[in-house]
This record gives structure tokens, C-alpha cells and sequence, in this order.
């Protein structure tokens, strides 16, 4: 196969790639060689990108590899930390109606400020009158 670019335009080209695209251009590197769907500028540009952002391409791969168990650990973080408030909430629950109902965790932070407010206003009230 010929070559449609010279090998200074491939070597712009590809050095605008971002890893996870050439990654997935590495990964089909060797089926396109073997099938002679690739020419041998683009092939050698491949070659040389692969060997100089190869520190790159590693964190690509490790961070891709990771993605699955970062998302979770995010999720159980996330969960911790809604168990965590509902065990340090006050848990109220409001009938919907049809025999439902909803679920409202209020912090107990809020629940005292708002008693404070209560009591703030109550004593300015009996001093107006």
C-alpha cells in the first residue's frame, strides 16, 4: 500500500493524537501491518510515537484499567457517606397519600439551628407584646 502523506505531515498528525486514540491505533498496529492495510511511513510514524510517548500510553493503560474499580470505590464512598449522614440524622417520614412514603434524612445540624431560630424568634416575640 502507498502511503497518502509524507512523513513529516504524518508525524504532525499524529503527534495532535490523543493516547487513548493512539492506543486504540497501536492495538489494531499489527493486524493492519500483517494485512497491508497500512503504509510503511504511517508505520514507522506509529513505531516512533509509540516508543516516545510510552510513558504516556503506560498511564493511559493504567489509569483505563483502573476505571472500573475507581467508579466503584467512588460509589462506596458515596454510600458511606449518605449512611454516615443518616446515622447522624434525624430521619422524618411524610405519608405520600396511597399508602407510600417518603423518606426525608434532615442533618442534625439543621435540626438544631432551626430549634435556635425558633427560640430566637419566641423570645423576640414576647418582648414586642
Amino acid at each position: 500500500m502507498t502511503d497518502y502523506f509524507t512523513y513529516e505531515e504524518y508525524t504532525a498528525n499524529v503527534a495532535t493524537y490523543s493516547a487513548k486514540r493512539l492506543h486504540g491505533i497501536l492495538a489494531c498496529y499489527d493486524w493492519n501491518w500483517k494485512n497491508k492495510t497500512m503504509g510503511p511511513i504511517f508505520a514507522r510514524v506509529l513505531r516512533e510515537a509509540a516508543a516516545a510517548r510510552f510513558e504516556e500510553l503506560a498511564e493511559y493503560k493504567r489509569e483505563h484499567a483502573m476505571g472500573r474499580k475507581r467508579a466503584w470505590i467512588e460509589g462506596w464512598q458515596e454510600r458511606r457517606k449518605r449512611q454516615a449522614e443518616e446515622e447522624d440524622g434525624i430521619v422524618e417520614l411524610q405519608p405520600t397519600g396511597k399508602g407510600g412514603v417518603r423518606r426525608y434524612v434532615v442533618a442534625r445540624s439543621n435540626v438544631e439551628a432551626a430549634a435556635q431560630r425558633a427560640d430566637d424568634n419566641s423570645v423576640s416575640r414576647s418582648n414586642v407584646s
